[in-house]
This record gives C-alpha cells, structure tokens and sequence, in this order.
C-alpha cells in the first residue's frame, strides 16, 4: 500500500497506527468487517494485504481435530462473505475454488450472465485468484495458472504470496469465498408491494430459497422473531426489524444530515425514538435492511453450523461489503447479532440455543474460548477532509490561478506532508468533521449512535494523479518521481518505526536478559560505573548500538538533548554525567544547578515508559524528562515543552539516527537545537563505502534508512557543523560473545514464552536470512561528532 497517500485513524487510541497494528488486532478477532467503497484500487489494496495476512497467520495455527492431535483438516478457515456475489451464485464461487478449469475470465463471464449484482470483477481477479490458490492441491494449483489483468496498484500484496496447503506446514489456510446479499431483484420487488399479500408472497418465497427465516411460525421460528419488527402493529404490517439510528444513518446517505455536530437538546424521549413508517424513506428503508437482513440471517447459520462441528470452530470471518451496511455495528452487524440472540432465546432445542449463546458471547468479545469479537475497518475518502482548507501550504497552492501549476503544488505540498509531517498530517485528520464526529465522537451529535463508525479507518487519497510511482515504474517526471518514492518510503519507515518501538514499550517493564546487557554494553565502552549507575532495572533496556558518551564528554551543570531517547538509559547516564539527576557522585554539587536532560523519541509507548522510570528513580521531573517528537521537527516538540533555538550544550544519540529518512533535516535541528560552541555525538550505523542493499533480499527498516559513511561528513559540514570527526565506534555488528548466564537466561525467557517484543533477535524469523550475511563487511557503526 506504500504507492499512494494513506492513514490508518484508530478509535481505541484515537490516533493514527500502523497497517500491521490493524492487522494484529484483525487476527485476534472471530469477525472482521471491511466496509469499502466498491471497485476502489486503494481499498482493494488493503484488502488483499489484509486477506493476506489472515490466510498467513491461521496456515500457522491448529485447531483440536478429533484424535486431540494436530492435522490438517484442524487448521482454521478463512471464510469471506462478499457482497458482490449474491447467495444463489454460490455454485459459480464453488466451482471457481475447485475447478482447475475454471478460470477467473470464466467466472466474470457467467457472472455478467446471470446479471442481477452488477459489481466489476475484474479489480478484484488478484484476490479472487489468490483465494482459489489456497483450496488447491499443487497440480490442480498449476493447472489453474494465475490468471490475467491484475492490477498491480492492488494487487502488490500478492507479489511474494504463493498460496499452498499441501502438506502438514502449509503456508496459508484455505480461504473459501461465499456470496452474502440477497439477489438485488429481491429488494426491488420487495419496495414495490403493494399490499400484505404481496410482501407474504415474496417473504415465503425468499425464505423457501433458504435466504430468510419463514414467517409461517414453523419454518425458522426462533429466528423469525429477530426478522420483523417488535411491536404488534408493525409485525402484522409485516416490517422488517431495523432500528430508529439505522433509519437515521441511511437517511443521512441519502441527504447529507449531519449527524455527528454536538449541538444542544439531542437528548429524545426512547418512546418518540421511532422510525415515522409514514415517511418517503420508509420504505426505501425496508429495501436496504431486507439486504441487510439476509446476510445477517446467512452468516447467522455460517457461524452456528461451524460451532457445531469440533474441526471448525477456530474458523475466521472476513466480511466485504459497502460501508454503509456496517457502519457504527448497524445494518448487517445488527442484524447477525439479531439473530444470533433470538435463537439463544427461543429455539425449542437447548442444545442450539447453548450454541447460539456460545457463539454471541464470542462475537461480543464475552467468551474466553478461541478467537473472540469482531472488528469494523472504513473506508473514507482524503479529499472529504478538507486538507486544503486547513494546511497553508495546499490553501496557497489552491489559491494558483495557474490550474497546472497548482495542481502540481498541491500534489508536492501533500508528498511533503506525508513523507516529512505526519504528525500535523495526523492532527488535521482527526479534528476534521468527517473523522472526528464519526470515529472519535459517534454520540454527541443528531444520530446518538452508540458505537464509532469503525474501529479503524482507513483515509485514502482517491486521486489517481497522486499515486506514489515505484522505482521500477515512473511518470516520466522524474524529480516527480523521486519525491514521490521518497514520500513513500519515509512515510512507511517511520509509521513502521513508530509502530514497533511502541511495542517496545508496551513491554519493557517486564524484567529482560540483564546478563545479556552487561555484556553488550561493556562490549560497546560503558564502564563498570556506568553499568552501577544504570542499574539492573533499566539495564536490559538499552538500545543503542555504540557509547556517544565517549565522544560527547558530557560535564556538569550542561543542558543535555537526547534525540531517539528510547527507554531512557542513556539519558539516566547523561543526568548523572551533568549533575540533573540531583546526585551527588563526589562533586561539590553547586556547578550541576543548571542541568537538564531531554529526550525526544517518536514511540510514545517508549516516553511513557522512560518517564516513569525517571520518576522512580527520584529524578525531577523539571531536570530530567522525556517528550514525543520526530528528530526531524526537533524543533516542534522541543517548542511544545519550552525550549527554544540554541538551548542545549550537548546532543547524544544512540541508534536513532538509523531510522530517520531524511537525516540532514535531523541533522539540522540538532544544530538549531545546541548553543553557539555546543556539540553532537550521534553514535548511527552506516553503509560501508561502495556496500548496497539489494532488492534480493527483504531488508530491516533501520537498515533500508542506514545512510553511506562517504556522505555523513559532507551533510553534517553542509548544514553548519564545525570540527567534525567520524569516530569508529569500536562496535562490531557480528562475533559478540555472550556469557554463559546470558545464552541460559535467554533460552529460558524464549521456552517459557515471557519474552519481551524487541526490534531485531534470532527469532525473529522475518529477517532469518540475515544471519547468513557478514554485517561487518556491509555495515559500519560511527559516533559522529560536531560543533556549532
């Protein structure tokens, strides 16, 4: 998804997240819905990394077969319910998924002739074709090819999938497609009844085609109750359940309402809460939810018939429908849970009703067995969040009465606030209406809804003149080109960086290899000193890859900046060295008065934690404190808590400067940061002179932002620094021996599953085929110093 501007807003830490964040939490659930905007490349991006992913993490996992033992018909399934397909095209998707003969051309073709959905396949033939890999054997998979057309803007998720089943360490799980709305035909004559006759017709006949519960009291009677409405009056209009939010969210697609501004008497009588029957929409309404209801009811029996049966009941629900079906758990949501609820209610068998409590508490996030709960992912279009209205630069670019050359600044101004701004990027986009109101505050306004549009949301640019073009293709701009590619990979480093420290920090304070870090640090020239002052409770928390303090000779009383603070340890190093941890290390005390030390780190999981651990250290939080904040607006975050140009004597830094993407916009913070004389020793790893990362190989972030030794002289000297010298750090990347006790307890924390999540580690085994390269001959690890 890195080849077009994109955000992922969360509503649970209402803030922008990662994809693979999303994706953990989609792999947690029993239930993802994906509600997308038909046909849109962007969102069938994420789509087929997301099924992907899925298929990926269950190949990995074993259900309980009926032996107790592992096998293969005990691995998960992926089911996906897609309302493209309609219920009775289910034997077109069978085919599709068992048929070696049966292309992907072959299905659009049967597809347009049976005629009632309308949908255009052909966006979708990656995916479709990836899902068919996964239900074939590998002769039949060969047999079938991998069909024609695919899109390559999304279809990159499937660049290095090759689906595979066979045998017992199979790749992925079998992802098997279903059609999930009623034939469209259905909702129109359903509109136009003109009488109770008519509508108990097309009632009987829809559910003698299995689609709905009967309304005759017999055929489906527990779950009959869930599909007409409530009270008396209405059930003997035979009016299909709904509710007064749904009405009003429907409504609102159709009008335009905002339904989502606070303003002042939303409060509504319950008993007046009610859907006017006699409105035009009303019965517009009764179309929509006859959709709704008849996926609700099909995947109702999905999830229940696969509760029943021991081999399926760690299968997973990958649901794709348009967004207004699901919206805020309304709609086909709704409608599930409707069902659900009447058959553990009124079933005349106990057993089936045990199982429809068992399988609502679990989709409710209730139930501690197997994967619990469910989770919405929206859709929502960039260019409704106003950004020109908000951003200066795209306000000046708007304001152009050249219409090429601003188009041509607003498309650079959006590349640098994606590649150089996310965190005012983000901001806008959360105080925008239509993400504010929707995702973060779904009850303050008209419609009073009791959940958020979605739990993620997933804010795409839609134009297709801003796609971010790969190095293997170009829009023959090339400096166009190049920014955009840049903007792409800066973007995706730092959202990747920011996610997995953030990891980091959710889990250090569980107690790690001290052992380990001993010997790593002594390895890298902190002395035995340093180690007491550090202290076994902050010790295996040290990230950096060199000692900066060597080189940066802190002394007492200096005002200290720590740019990538991580969890702390060496700013507890950088308060002792200057005195603003308030200790006395057999100075006189007096010159220390002035010091401070300040962090700044992207990951606010880690400042948090440093934070704490400063206070429980006894240090004052005025002398010694961490902020959140992007090395390469310094400035910006340093501003937030007070300080200004030129406040600081000295910068370290510790491995930070491995993951910038621009490092000579860092590099000049650090200089508008330090005082006139100040200086910087930034301890960073480098490209070995004439050493390239091949694209053979996938490659850590860190490494893909590693910058070459050749051009750190020249960046530093052009942004200002005087005096600079590149400092061999002594740090060698292989042939660290560890101590007995570390290997042990390392060993230990890995079979006893306490380990805490790191960066980089032999089981890590995304980036295994690292081990086998020298990085001693690639790479090389300096503390750069400079004065200003």
């Amino acid at each position: 998804m890195n080849k077009f501007v994109h955000r992922i807003l969360s509503h649970r830490t209402r803030s922008a997240v990662s994809s693979d964040e999303m994706f953990r939490d989609a792999v947690s659930k029993r239930v993802t819905w994906l509600g997308e905007f038909h046909s849109e490349p962007r969102i069938i991006a994420l789509q087929n990394e997301l099924v992907v992913r899925l298929a990926r993490q269950f190949g990995g996992e074993r259900g309980s077969g009926s032996g107790g033992g592992k096998n293969e018909e005990s691995r998960p399934r992926l089911h996906v319910v897609m309302e493209h397909f309609s219920v009775e095209m289910q034997p077109l998707l069978d085919r599709f998924q068992t048929d070696p003969t049966f292309t992907v051309e072959d299905l659009e073709e049967e597809y347009l002739r049976v005629g009632t959905e309308g949908h255009a396949l052909e966006p979708y033939r990656g995916f479709l074709n990836f899902c068919r890999g996964t239900t074939m054997r590998g002769a039949d998979r060969a047999a079938a090819g991998e069909g024609e057309g695919e899109a390559p803007l999304q279809d990159g998720a499937f660049a290095s999938a090759s689906p595979s089943v066979d045998g017992g360490d199979a790749t992925y799980c079998e992802v098997l497609l279903h059609g999930g709305f009623i034939p469209r035909p259905y909702a129109a004559r359903w509109n136009k009844c003109a009488d109770l006759d008519a509508k108990r017709g097309l009632l009987d006949e829809i559910s003698a085609n299995g689609w709905l519960p009967g309304t005759d009291g017999e055929k489906s009677a527990a779950m009959q109750r869930a599909l007409l409405s409530a009270t008396d009056e209405e059930r003997d209009a035979l009016l299909l359940r709904g509710s007064a939010k749904h009405y009003r969210l429907v409504e609102s697609l159709m009008n335009g309402q905002d339904l989502y501004t606070t303003v002042d008497g939303n409060d509504v009588d319950e008993e007046e809460d009610r859907i006017d029957q006699s409105a035009p929409l009303a019965k517009l309404y009764q179309a929509q939810i006859l959709k709704d209801h008849a996926m609700g009811f099909f995947l109702a029996n999905l999830l229940l018939n696969h509760a029943s049966c021991p081999l399926r009941r760690n299968d997973r629900y990958l649901v794709l429908a348009g967004f207004g079906h699901v919206k805020h758990y309304l709609g086909v949501p709704a409608c599930l849970e409707g069902y659900l609820k009447a058959e553990s209610l009124y079933h005349s068998d106990e057993g089936r009703r045990e199982a429809a409590m068992d399988v609502l508490t679990n989709l409710l996030g209730e139930s501690g067995r197997g994967p619990a709960g469910q989770i919405i992912i929206g859709s929502q279009m960039l260019y409704e969040v106003y950004l020109e209205e908000k951003y200066n630069p795209l306000i000046e670019a708007e304001a152009m009465e050249d219409e090429e050359k601003s188009a041509e600044a607003k498309t650079a101004a959006l590349f640098d606030l994606y590649a150089t701004k996310l965190d005012v990027m983000d901001r806008l986009l959360l105080e925008s209406d239509i993400v504010r109101g929707p995702l973060l505050n779904p009850s303050a306004g008209a419609g009073k809804f009791g959940k958020p549009c979605a739990d993620y949301l997933f804010v795409y640019d839609e134009d297709d003149d801003n796609v971010l073009p790969s190095e293997e293709e170009g829009s023959g701009d090339s400096k166009r080109d190049e920014a955009c590619g840049e903007a792409a990979a800066a973007s995706s480093a730092k959202t990747e960086t920011l996610e997995a420290y953030d990891r980091v920090g959710q889990t250090a304070a569980r107690k790690g290899n001290v052992a380990k870090a001993r010997a790593i640090m002594l390895q890298l020239g902190y002395t035995e000193e340093d180690l007491e002052v550090v202290g076994e409770n902050d010790m295996y928390n040290f990230q950096g890859v060199a000692n900066p303090h060597k080189v940066a000779k802190i002394q007492r009383g200096e005002r200290v900046l720590d740019v990538g603070s991580g969890l702390g340890v060496d700013s507890f190093l950088a308060a002792r060295a200057c005195g603003a941890d308030g200790k006395d290390y057999g100075g006189d005390g007096d010159e220390s008065n002035g010091a401070v030390v300040v962090g700044v780190d992207l990951a606010p999981g880690e400042v948090a934690h440093a934070n704490r651990r400063a206070e429980e250290r006894g240090c004052d939080p005025a002398r010694v404190r961490f902020l959140v904040g992007d090395a390469e607006r310094l400035k910006d975050a340093l501003a937030r808590a007070g300080y200004g140009p030129a406040s600081f004597d000295a910068c370290i830094s510790n491995g930070a400067f491995c993951l910038i993407p621009d490092k000579r916009r860092a590099f000049e913070q650090v200089y508008e940061a330090l005082k006139p004389g100040g200086r910087m020793a930034v301890s960073t790893t480098t490209i070995q002179p004439g050493g390239k990362l091949t694209p053979d190989f996938e490659w850590p972030v860190c490494m893909r932002m590693f910058v070459n030794l050749d051009d750190v002289m020249p960046i530093c000297e052009g942004v200002g620094f005087k005096n600079v010298r590149i400092v061999d750090a002594e740090s060698p990347l292989e042939g660290i021996e560890l101590p007995e006790e570390a290997v042990i307890e390392e060993e230990r924390q890995r079979s006893s599953g306490e380990q805490r999540f790191k960066i980089h580690g032999k089981y890590t085994n995304h980036f295994k085929h690292l081990e086998k390269m020298n990085m001693d001959e690639l790479c090389k690890v300096v503390t750069v110093y400079g004065e200003k």
